[in-house]
């Protein structure tokens, strides 16, 4: 493994025995903050981690439960490496794993041992995943209960299951862990400095579990940076489970990211719409053809603009009129010819015998 300080992270004291093995702690280079829970009786375990600053150096941010009735448990996070970024599932004293989507087992040992699923996978600096500790099915061949990790991007929604490992007998649930930050190898750092000391920041949100879970305690810096000079920035706020670690930063960098710029306001965009600007010029010349608006259409007429077309509506009712008037006009002066003489009638034979007429 390449990790050497996790289960001393996860202990009170700085070192712990492990079926049998001495795990030393953190090497002198290595550094650690971990934030502890208590869940007992679980079966399901997520966390959310935003990662900021770099994605070089030896970091590794990760969920941590041990296993209800024994000293040892699993983890999973993202990791940075000399080989790349990489996704990251371990179970202790597991004697076999079943790796999916591209991933790959590797038995452990060194701090224990046990079986590990890795995943060369590119994740990215500002953006939310989603580490997801599952009990699975019953492996009745292995007598065991198989745990899975999921990690998801909650930006694109992707899921990738790393697989499946089937934890010792008579394992079953989950209890204590802890979320971790961990830098735990490379060139010593000059504390102090920025040197030799990676620029990055974890956030870590929404800590879920299908049983009661809580913090407790503070969160605990330890390895190298339990030193004053190197001591990383923690941030927690009591009763929520928001935990912001940064190692290599100033404080006004780590403030920055405890309270990032405000977004622009919000800008609507252009609208796409039609708009026809019609013109007293167009209106007045007996010659324009009228613009005709698409049904999503506006059109914006100044004050000018609509008094010309009440002087308009109002001519075109006064004709309006006119022409009915002289409709009735003509009618009625008919009528009244036609009763004074009948005999007018008699001409048209059919009409006259409609009208019954002598």
């Amino acid at each position: 493994m390449w990790k050497k300080s996790v289960l001393c992270g996860l202990a009170v004291a700085l070192c712990m025995v492990v079926s049998g093995q001495k795990v030393i702690a953190a090497e002198p280079v290595g550094g650690r903050i971990d934030h502890r829970f208590n869940t007992s009786g679980a079966t399901r375990l997520s966390v959310d981690f935003r990662i900021e600053g770099t994605q070089n150096g030896y970091n590794y941010y990760s969920l941590s439960p041990f296993f209800d009735g024994v000293n040892y448990g699993l983890y999973s996070g993202i990791q940075t490496t000399p080989n790349g970024p990489l996704y990251i599932f371990s179970v202790w004293n597991a004697e076999s794993a079943y790796p999916e989507n591209g991933a790959y087992s590797v038995a452990f040992s060194g701090e224990g041992v046990g079986y590990s699923l890795r995943k060369v996978q590119p994740w990215s600096l500002g953006t939310t995943y989603t580490v997801t500790l599952k009990r699975e099915g019953f492996d009745a061949a292995n007598n065991a209960w198989r745990w899975s990790s999921t990690i998801t991007n909650i930006s694109t929604g992707e899921s990738t299951k790393l697989g499946e490992i089937p934890a010792p007998a008579g394992v079953k649930t989950m209890r204590t862990g802890a979320v971790f930050h961990e830098r735990y190898t490379g060139l010593t750092p000059v504390c102090g400095t920025t040197t030799n000391l990676e620029k990055t920041s974890l956030t870590a949100t929404n800590l879920k579990s299908d049983k009661p879970v809580s913090f407790y305690g503070s969160p605990t810096p330890g390895g190298v940076f339990a030193s004053a000079a190197c001591k990383p920035f923690v941030h927690f706020t009591g009763s929520s489970t928001k935990l912001v670690t940064g190692t290599g930063m100033s404080l006004g960098e780590f403030n920055a990211i405890l309270a990032p710029p405000a977004p622009p306001p919000h800008t609507p965009a252009p609208s796409t719409q039609s708009v026809t600007r019609t013109t007293p010029t167009q209106i007045a010349s007996e010659n324009s053809t009228p613009q005709t608006l698409p049904a999503t259409g506006d059109t914006i007429m100044d004050e000018a603009t609509l008094n010309i077309l009440a002087a308009q509506n109002a001519r075109n009712n006064n004709v309006l009129f006119a022409s009915i008037g002289a409709v009735f006009l003509t009618m009625g002066s008919a009528a009244l010819y036609i009763a004074k003489n009948p005999f007018v009638l008699r001409r048209v034979p059919k009409l006259a015998a409609y009208l019954d007429l002598k």
